[in-house]
């Protein structure tokens, strides 16, 4: 998906989903986030100052009509919880089912992005933390107890 930036941060995942998403797919695009007690994270496209120059700025005072997708993630991987919505609105006309299914596919994608990020992050660190523990047990670092001779066997 083009524009949709790979990290295992949400919010850079989504938000990056968001400017993509502006004027590609809908007229504005809004994020709102929740990590854990981190504070709301809030992004929103057109940004304010991109008003002036966006086709949906000369429909102003028009009612817009809009798409939320609902999102979560459960923590795994030693990486936090998440949840949100992602809203995608039209200044001309109503958006159809089908805009509905494109939104959540595209949030559904996003969320794959961030999902492969952070599972290949916890990886390299599973993949290091292995490598250690093998350097460990061939220095004999690891394992206190004293190591017992065998003594031969007279046959």
């Amino acid at each position: 998906m083009s524009g949709v930036v790979c990290s295992d941060e949400p919010a850079v995942v989504l938000s990056s989903l968001a400017r993509a998403s502006n004027p590609a797919f809908s007229d504005a695009c809004a994020l709102e986030l929740s990590e854990g007690t981190d504070a709301l994270f809030r992004v929103s496209f057109p940004l304010a100052d991109e008003d002036a120059v966006s086709p949906a700025a000369r429909n102003a005072g028009k009612p817009w009509k809009s798409v939320t997708t609902p999102f979560q993630a459960r923590s795994e991987h030693g990486f936090g919880s998440f949840a949100g919505v992602v809203t995608h609105s039209w200044a001309r006309g109503d958006p159809t089912e089908d805009d509905a299914i494109i939104a959540r596919l595209l949030v559904d994608q996003a969320l794959a992005v961030l999902r492969r990020e952070r599972m290949a992050r916890a990886l390299a660190r599973a993949d290091d933390r292995a490598a250690k523990l093998a350097i460990e047990l061939i220095t004999g670092r690891r394992d206190p107890r004293p190591r017992r001779h065998l003594q031969p066997v007279d046959g």
